[in-house]
């Protein structure tokens, strides 16, 4: 068993929009060690609730991972808001209420439209 933390997530979005490539590379080789445990089971630190704690989250996440690396390379909007901090955003709720959006949303339209 493998109590993956924040390495690994389970049928929820990963919060990408903090990193930066060499931070997605090394999330990925986390991954890879993870996996190289040859775990039966894996518990996710982020989510969805009554989702099983299988191994194959360490792929799902990785894809996930490279998915996003893929689509700021060829997505406008996911290239602006990989280039944008998060907190200056206009779309998703800051602290004061305003609205900003999150990378991850961004991610999660373009996957979907896939």
């Amino acid at each position: 068993m493998v109590v993956a933390g924040d390495a690994a997530y389970n049928g929820v979005h990963q919060l990408l929009s903090q990193t930066d490539v060499q931070k997605r590379r090394e999330w990925i080789a986390v991954l890879d060690k993870i996996e190289s445990l040859e775990p039966r089971t894996v518990v996710a630190g982020h989510k969805r609730p009554g989702s099983d704690d299988s191994p194959r989250i360490i792929e799902e996440t990785r894809q996930y991972i490279r998915d996003f690396d893929r689509l700021v390379e060829t997505t406008e909007t996911a290239r602006a808001q990989a280039c944008t901090p998060w907190r200056s955003r206009a779309g998703s709720r800051t602290r004061e209420g305003q609205r900003s959006s999150t990378l991850w949303s961004v991610a999660w339209i373009c996957l979907a439209a896939r």
